[in-house]
């Protein structure tokens, strides 16, 4: 049995895996009136619908049965006009007029009903109950449809009902503007009990589901009701969806009433819209067209311009008269239109630069944002300034930098000229402007191709003449001498490829690795000229059919391999026949297969044209986008290879027969695996995106690094998994560049194959070296890149273009500078910080860290700023950042007088100490005052008298004035004591002056006055030194006075036996203030007593001793005492014997330090006498 299960849901699997997928097409539908509303149906041969006029309009069959508004009311003016369907043929009417009543109209299997009973407000709604029809509105009403009479019920609900639904049971629920949730069984109400929260607001939906109900409010949230409770549901478990979601990929997204979820694209503009029973659905768009789903198999096109942004300008079109008799400079005056597909920023999404013909060819560049809007760059990128006056433009990437340049030729001055314009430093900018050879240049360029002619591994540009002074014209290079530059033409092959020219594709056309080159040519056969090694180029002529006139135009030429036998055919417009198809043997050898391949239909007449290639539809084969242009009329056709060699038109099938395009370009916009096109035409462009949405696909992106960037010229063969080689498994084969250009545009780069997504595929890359990549066991629905050769070692060859690249581009060079300017700002402020102030490492460390996160950041964010900004910005702030911190560090060195008053005070009273208690600075005035006050004028002369003077001088100046300097300053910042500052100067000037002066003109006079200076100075300065120590000293008397009673209670406490000897009077000052010295007081009153804690019996001394001019505090316990190894230890920050900080003993030494005194332990003898000493300046009365 489990065997039998297992092969029958594989047998499912494989049935169901291998289906096509449905998908929908919305047919359009003719009504007999412009349509307003959808009503419903049955289907689509049973359906109503509503017109402007508010006509009923039934559709049966296909036939139409108009029911006029005024057979069924007679009121001419109402507020409200609803019709619901409750049957397939039964429909009823609510018409509510001005005075707010409801008539009530029904059509019923082609009859109109009218009833009678009119309500007072309005109804919206009818609801079936089992086989009873209610109607509900605003107000509470609630009728009832029996016996072919509405009659109203008694209601107990006052506000509108929004929301009706019912159960098997029998039973209607309710939903209210305000009052909740009502049932009605047929005899009675019932008002449910519900949360204040669905009380306050609308119940606008009301869904049945396996007889559970559920409610959802106006505020989206929904409750369930279980055992007569409304209980809340989580959003994720709600059954009531959103009806109408707008995509962000161009659909709106549709879930009907049944749960069924359709994605119908934004093209459609939906005014209304409706599934009906049988699960079909009709749509109506703003535009008032109907249409109806039909569901098929195949792919589609779909027109996404407008929604995309890419409509592009109104603009009109004329053909160009080409002929050789007239004035070549009015070829000028009927300009082409063109299209490019392309990665102009290089983030692998299509782009598309599109050029108009309204303005004189104006450049449009629509850049793929990827959020599926494009947005036109060619004004913000500097494209508006150039003219693109050409027949043709296109876009390669010449100069090696992945982003490609656009080629266009130019008319000026009466000289014709071919333009490069590169991007550099985020613009465009033009490159070249290459004039054209005299004898060529009676008439524009025809034709550029594109191909490494000297295969040096850059592109160079063939430049195709239709005429030349002799006649006909030629075909002549621009040879790419590296990094995008070119030579002047070069005009040797000019007399082999001599000719009528229109066209021309470069590729191997007979598989010998060397690339021929197909010409298409006026008045005569086309010509492929196949290269050799040895012998060069040969012509050989392409068939032609019997009845071919000589004298006509060709439309273009295409190559690719449309049979996948591994050589490329050719396809080739003319005016008659319009379309020719040549099969390839595989040696250069070609048959004309029009008649077979099924194209001859379009044989008819004479015609002109475009051509465009691609697989359209992933069967792995080439399929064609033909425009025909007869009597300036525009047809398009697609015509699908079906595998068995010939092409089926599939237009109609595709959508794309009404488009009347002139000519398109192809490429994957969208990025989902499928060819999308973009086409000219009257009025507006189209964007016809490709809805096939599967995996059936693989597509490759090659890059070049010896080959020209771009790898045109590249031959790919894609074989089935494990048969690479085999030609019975060649699933395809693809050389870049032979379908890429046409006149007016360019396809998308990227090498697309349509495949077999249930298969695997081995794949075989030969770049245009001859370099091969092989990539097997591939997995369709993916996109590829291949690089000719991996890194590191393509590195190499890249290094010395990227080094030209980026020496070239501005915006780099901008940016390199900025950067090593900064650089030099921030090294030059290290430097110097580091010398002048000493910064340390962590400082440094900082000041580089932040300036180069805010010069990246700001780098980065202003990236694509178009301003100077993204330059000056970063540049000013990291100058800032660098050289503020030195502003900022000479600023304080320079007005250290920002500081507090109180850091002031200090300052100045360490000045002081320092004066009062060097002893270099009071003996050097005292030695000073002694050498005038003994000197007599003879002792001028005697050098054993003046050779120590001259050393008590040096001292001064060295020494003790730049303290007496340092006093100064300090004082004259202070708010205090400013009295004594003019005599202390005074006398310093008077001194430093006689100091500096000659002694030999010195008088015996100046003895006296400058003794005098130098005891006014002294006394000044001592004056001064009280004054400020006073400020910063204490009385130890009363600060024991204030600690009396906390040392009392310490010692009651702690059993302590304490005794206090103080030999201090109350007049005796220490230099310390009263809060430090209470704080190691009791830092060390505390440690004594933690010292004693085991001791029986505790002993404590306090001793105040007097010894001029210090004071000692002398605190002794009997305590555990000191080791003496420990008794320098136990002042170190941190160092503790007891669990605690460790931090009061080195409080007390620093603070100590700070006033000149000190902390030292004097004696210690466990359990007997530990003695710390607190020695102390002697302090100034205040």
């Amino acid at each position: 049995m489990k065997r039998s299960l297992k092969i029958f849901i594989l047998f499912l699997f494989i049935v169901f895996s291998n289906s096509v997928t449905a998908r929908v097409k919305w047919e359009s539908l003719k009504t007999p009136a412009r349509a307003k509303l959808i009503i419903g149906g049955n289907s689509l041969t049973n359906f109503w619908i509503l017109d402007e006029e508010n006509n009923i309009l039934h559709n049966v069959r296909g036939k139409w049965t108009v029911y006029p508004f005024n057979k069924l009311f007679s009121v001419t003016h109402f507020r409200s006009y609803f019709p619901i369907l409750v049957e397939g043929n039964r429909l009823f009417i609510f018409l509510t007029d001005t005075d707010w009543k409801t008539h009530i109209a029904e059509i019923r299997n082609g009859k109109i009903i009218y009833y009678a009973f009119v309500t007072s407000a309005p109804l919206y709604r009818i609801t079936r109950v089992s086989n009873t029809l209610y109607a509900t509105g605003n107000f509470g009403i609630i009728l009832k449809l029996q016996d072919g009479h509405w009659i109203q019920l008694p209601s107990p609900i006052h506000s509108h009902i929004h929301s009706a639904a019912a159960d098997k049971r029998g039973t209607l629920w309710l939903g209210t503007n305000n009052e909740g949730v009502f049932s009605w069984n047929g005899k009675e109400f019932h008002h449910f009990n519900h949360p204040v929260k669905i009380t306050k607001v609308p119940v606008n939906r009301i869904k049945i589901i396996r007889d559970t109900l559920y409610i959802n409010t106006s505020k989206g949230v929904s409750y369930k009701l279980y055992n007569g409770i409304f209980h809340p549901v989580p959003p994720q478990r709600t059954p009531f969806t959103s009806t109408v979601k707008l995509m962000h990929n161009g659909y709106y997204k549709i879930v009907s009433n049944n749960g069924n979820v359709r994605y119908i694209p934004y093209l459609y503009k939906i005014k209304s819209f409706k599934e009906l029973r049988d699960g079909h659905a009709l749509l109506l768009t703003q535009s008032h067209q109907l249409f109806f789903d039909h569901h098929v198999t195949g792919n589609f096109f779909l027109d996404f311009a407008s929604r995309l942004g890419l409509e592009g300008p109104k603009y009109s079109y004329t053909p160009i008269n080409t002929e050789p008799e007239v004035a070549k400079n009015s070829l000028y005056l009927k300009l082409r239109p063109g299209i490019i597909f392309s990665d102009f920023n290089n983030d692998f999404y299509q782009d598309i630069l599109l050029f108009n013909v309204s303005d004189e060819r104006h450049p449009y560049l629509y850049l793929n944002n990827q959020s599926h809007y494009f947005n036109n760059f060619a004004g913000p990128l500097g494209l508006n300034k150039f003219t693109f006056n050409g027949f043709f433009s296109y876009a390669f990437d010449l100069n090696g930098d992945n982003i490609p340049e656009i080629i266009s030729p130019d008319f000026r001055n009466r000289n014709y000229y071919l333009n490069i314009v590169e991007k550099s430093a985020g613009k465009y900018q033009l490159s070249a402007s290459i004039p054209m050879p005299k004898e060529y240049a009676v008439n524009p360029l025809q034709y550029l191709s594109f191909t490494d002619i000297d295969k040096d591994g850059d592109l160079d540009i063939a430049l195709v003449f239709g005429y030349s002074e002799s006649g006909k014209g030629s075909i002549i290079f621009l040879k790419n001498n590296s990094y995008g530059n070119f030579s002047v033409p070069d005009t040797t092959l000019a007399d082999v490829f001599r000719g009528w020219n229109v066209q021309t594709i470069f590729a191997d056309f007979n598989n010998d690795g060397l690339d021929d080159v197909a010409v298409c040519r006026n008045w005569g056969a086309n010509v492929i000229y196949f290269q050799d090694k040895n012998s060069g180029w040969s012509a050989r002529r392409l068939p032609s059919p019997k009845n071919f006139r000589s004298q006509q135009r060709k439309s273009g030429i295409v190559a690719f391999d449309y049979d996948n036998d591994g050589d490329l055919d050719i396809v080739m417009l003319a005016e008659q026949p319009f379309i020719r198809i040549l099969q390839n043997d595989g040696k250069g050898n070609f048959t004309d297969i029009t008649q077979k391949s099924g194209l001859n239909i379009l044989n008819t007449g004479k015609k002109s044209g475009q051509i465009t290639a691609g697989d359209f539809d992933n069967n792995g084969f080439i399929d064609l986008f033909i425009t025909v242009h007869t009597e300036n009329k525009w047809k398009n056709f697609i015509f699908l290879n079906d595998s068995s060699h010939r092409f089926v038109d599939e237009s109609e099938n595709l959508g794309i027969s009404n488009g009347k395009v002139e000519f398109v370009a192809t490429g994957d916009i969208d990025n989902d695996g499928d060819l999308d096109l973009y086409g000219f035409r009257q009025g507006s462009n189209v964007l016809w995106l490709n809805n096939l949405n599967s995996t059936n696909y693989l597509r490759f992106r090659l890059t070049g690094i010896k080959s020209n960037s771009a790898a045109i010229g590249a031959k790919i063969w894609l074989y089935e998994a494990g048969h690479l080689g085999n030609s019975n498994y060649l699933s395809g084969y693809r050389q870049t560049g032979s379908k890429l250009t046409g006149w007016g545009y360019q396809n998308e780069r990227i090498v697309h194959f349509g495949v077999n997504d249930k298969k695997k595929y081995d794949v075989r890359i030969v770049f245009p070296t001859g370099k091969t990549k092989i990539l097997k066991n591939l997995l369709p629905g993916r996109t590829i890149h291949v690089t000719e050769i991996s890194a590191p070692v393509s590195w190499f060859y890249l290094a010395d273009h990227k080094a030209h690249v980026l020496l070239r581009d501005k915006e780099f060079l901008s940016y390199l500078l900025v950067i090593i300017l900064g650089l030099f700002f921030l090294m030059f402020t290290i430097q110097y910080g580091t010398k002048k102030f000493r910064w340390d490492v962590r400082l440094t460390t900082i000041i580089v860290s932040l300036n180069l996160i805010i010069f990246a950041i700001l780098l980065f964010v202003l990236y694509r700023n178009e301003t100077g900004m993204k330059y000056y910005l970063p540049l000013a702030v990291i100058l800032f950042g660098s050289f503020g911190p030195l502003g900022f560090f000479l600023w304080i060195k320079r007005f250290t007088g920002l500081k507090s008053e109180k850091e002031n005070d200090y300052a100045l009273f360490q000045a002081l100490q320092n004066f009062a208690h060097g002893a270099w600075a009071a003996s050097n005035l005292n030695s000073l005052q002694l050498f005038f006050e003994n000197m007599s004028m003879d002792d001028l002369r005697d050098n054993d008298f003046l050779q120590p003077f001259e050393k008590r001088k040096e001292t001064f100046f060295n020494l003790t004035l730049p303290v007496i300097n340092e006093i100064i300053s300090l004082s004259e910042k202070s708010n205090k004591n400013r009295e004594l500052l003019p005599e202390i100067i005074n006398n310093k000037n008077g001194l430093v002056r006689f100091l500096s002066s000659d002694f030999s003109h010195m008088r015996s006079l100046d003895n006296e006055h400058l003794s005098t200076a130098i005891m006014k100075l002294r006394e000044a300065l001592s004056l001064l030194k009280n004054m400020i120590f006073a400020g910063n000293s204490c009385y130890p008397s009363l600060i024991l006075n204030n600690l009396r009673e906390e040392l009392e209670n310490l010692t009651s406490s702690n059993n302590i036996d304490l005794k206090i000897i103080n030999f201090l009077s109350g007049e005796d000052a220490v230099l310390m203030d009263a809060t430090s010295l209470a704080n190691i007081l009791d830092n060390c009153i505390q440690n004594s007593r933690k010292a004693m804690a085991e001791n029986p019996e505790k002993k404590m001394t306090i001793k105040f001793i007097k010894a001029d001019p210090r004071i000692f505090i002398e605190i002794t316990d009997n305590g555990k005492g000191i080791p003496e190894g420990e008794q320098e230890k136990i002042f170190e920050n941190g160092y503790s014997s007891t669990h605690s900080t460790g931090y009061g003993l080195f409080y007390a030494k620093e603070t100590l330090k700070k006033y000149g005194g000190r902390i030292y332990v004097k004696n210690s003898v466990p359990h007997q006498r530990t003695t710390f000493v607190i020695e102390l300046q002697k302090g100034s009365k205040k």
